[in-house]
């Protein structure tokens, strides 16, 4: 063992698989001199150990350095000292804590509040000890925020300043803010990322189940949060905190729930007290807190909640982050979103195992409006399959989607929408789907990426450029069994190469409708492929159902008569596309007549 400081640097957790992958991820990552990195790890995959195992590593090898933990909440101020202490025991005498009145600046390794450090003084006080070596972010999709970066910026870590040899790991769920803004402007590269589905597989989150509750009301009216991201909280508060609609909701939950114990979201705190209060009237343990509980308050409401005393806690915007029960089976999806980031969140509290609680899955209920306009997130956006109404869905993401493109039940185009489109937090790109293996983004109108599932588990990242022939056209980008990493290789290139606005899931111009020409394209397409298929209701449906077939027209392989008249001219390449082969024959053909 390492020793820092006298101390034994014992280990008292024992890292899953990935963990390890991701810590040695973060020293190959460190030494081609990428010094700002970012994890993307659902919520329960274990991002504070992570972190706390790196800071452990960092002590051992270098005993005098400082260390600095960021986190904006006191509930993930005291998650982080507990990991701390429970990853590395002897790291006691090293920790120390800046928040509120607590100041305990000079220590080697400290946890601090952004909103407590982020004061000039404060700030001041910290740096009178030196700089730390390494600087963790927790929830770093808030970096961007000013009193964030007034922090970067004294401590000299912003990608435009000189960091050295020291280190800035950021780690979060979701990546994406409601602002549209990156990350770019704080970290250089996404080193390791991990999706729900994957970390279902090896059992370290549990399956999820999904069911929508639809309300009577009209969500088309409902204004949007500056940018044209989410709904604004208060306008959807005016229309889903009717007492008709909460009642409709709690007894959703009466009728489905299955008296699981349950964390219910709202968009406002006083709908938060009325669903409380529905549900009481129905007998059922509920309570509401809100960020305008007092701290005892929230404490107590908090303790009874984790013993099992109130079987429905219901909140509004509180319980997102930082607050763990693994004993919570269940998710009531009282707020209708359109933010994939918030979803996450709001659902990844139900994900974690609870064996000792007989727990096997998670159930979502999904409060839905009708709409005509708005694309809302459900089970579906995570797991790729859509929830039952009325009726429980299937455990798992479902069968997937027709493996050649062609027309499910209702002649639907199947798009790619299942859980590893996770990696798409970080760009917001929207991946279609050729095949059951094959995923691709169509960058630009001469290049693709594509993402391929090789036998064993195996990804690969390919560049595929359609202005030069056979072998020469493909380059192998990455490959490995962290398909996180490769497919942030893959979104890293395809930004480079294509206009991120046209490549987003969530640009505001697929919301529009559909022009005359995708329409015709689409329509005609479809006849000649001898499809039913809807016609799509927006813009990026069009264009996603157009790229779909576009690429599948592009790569097909050869025919078998191709290959037999090229290996006939010498001239055969197994990486031709069909289109390419019936090009190359055409030009040796006229070669040889000419000639």
């Amino acid at each position: 063992m390492h020793q820092a400081d006298g101390c034994a640097a014992k280990q008292h957790v024992e890292l899953r698989c990935y963990q390890q992958e991701c810590l040695e991820r973060i020293e190959e990552s460190a030494s081609r001199g990428v010094r700002r990195q970012v994890a993307v790890w659902p919520t329960g995959s274990g991002k504070t150990v992570l972190f706390s195992e790196l800071l452990r590593r960092k002590f051992s090898q270098r005993p005098g350095i400082r260390a600095l933990v960021l986190a904006h909440r006191d509930e993930l101020l005291e998650q982080a000292r507990r990991k701390l202490l429970t990853v590395w025991p002897d790291c006691g005498p090293l920790l120390g804590t800046v928040r509120a009145e607590q100041d305990d600046s000079g220590a080697r390794l400290v946890v601090a509040s952004v909103q407590t450090l982020s004061r000039g003084p404060r700030l001041e006080r910290y740096l009178e000890h030196g700089l730390p070596a390494v600087v963790v972010t927790d929830e770093c999709h808030h970096a961007p925020a000013p009193s964030y970066m007034r922090i970067y910026d004294r401590l000299s870590v912003l990608p435009d300043q000189d960091i050295g040899d020291r280190l800035h790991l950021g780690v979060t769920a979701t990546p994406d803010r409601a602002d549209g803004v990156g990350l770019k402007c704080v970290f250089d590269e996404v080193v390791h990322v991990l999706t729900v589905g994957y970390l279902i597989e090896l059992g370290f989150l549990v399956p999820v189940r999904g069911l929508l509750v639809r309300v009577d009301v009209d969500l088309d009216g409902v204004p949007l949060k500056p940018g044209g991201g989410d709904f604004a909280d208060s306008g959807l508060a005016k229309v889903m905190g009717t007492a008709e609609v909460v009642e409709a909701i709690a007894r959703a939950w009466v009728e489905k729930g299955e008296g699981r114990q349950t964390i219910a979201f709202t968009p406002s705190v006083s709908m938060a007290h009325m669903l409380a209060e529905a549900l009481r009237a129905h007998g059922v343990a509920a309570e509401a807190l809100s960020s305008a509980s007092g701290s005892l308050e929230r404490r107590r409401v908090l303790e009874r909640f984790e013993k099992g005393d109130i079987r429905v806690l219901c909140n509004c915007q509180l319980l997102t982050e930082g607050f763990d029960v693994p004993e919570v089976s269940c998710i009531l999806m009282a707020r209708p979103t359109k933010s994939r980031a918030l979803y996450q969140q709001c659902v990844g509290r139900g994900l974690r195992p609870a064996p000792w609680a007989g727990k096997a899955d998670c159930l979502v209920l999904d409060v839905v409006g009708n709409s005509l306009k708005h694309k809302l997130v459900t089970v579906a956006t995570l797991s790729g399959k859509e929830p039952a109404e009325e009726e429980e869905a299937g455990r798992g993401s479902g069968a997937p989607p027709a493996p050649d493109g062609k027309a499910e039940a209702e002649g639907s185009i199947a798009l790619y929408r299942g859980p590893e489109k996770v990696v798409g937090l970080i760009t917001g790109f929207g991946w279609v789907k050729l095949s059951d293996d094959v995923l691709a983004l169509h960058a630009a109108s001469c290049n693709a990426v594509i993402l391929v599932r090789r036998s064993g588990g195996k990804w690969q990242a390919v560049l595929k450029d359609f202005e030069r022939e056979g072998s020469a056209g493909w380059e192998l980008l990455a490959e490995g069994p962290d398909r996180g990493y490769v497919f942030g290789i893959a979104e890293a290139l395809a930004a480079k190469l294509g206009d991120p606005t046209l490549l987003r899931s969530d640009a505001a111009w697929r919301e529009l409708p559909p022009t005359e020409a995708q329409v015709f394209y689409v329509t005609n397409e479809a006849s000649r492929r001898g499809l039913k298929v809807r016609l799509p209701a927006t813009r990026g449906e069009a264009a996603d159902i157009i790229t779909c077939w576009k690429l599948q027209n592009l790569l097909s392989p050869p025919t078998e008569k191709q290959r037999e008249l090229l290996e006939a001219l010498g001239a055969w390449d197994p990486m031709l596309t069909k289109k390419e082969a019936q090009v190359r024959i055409a030009r040796l053909l006229a070669q040889k007549k000419t000639g």
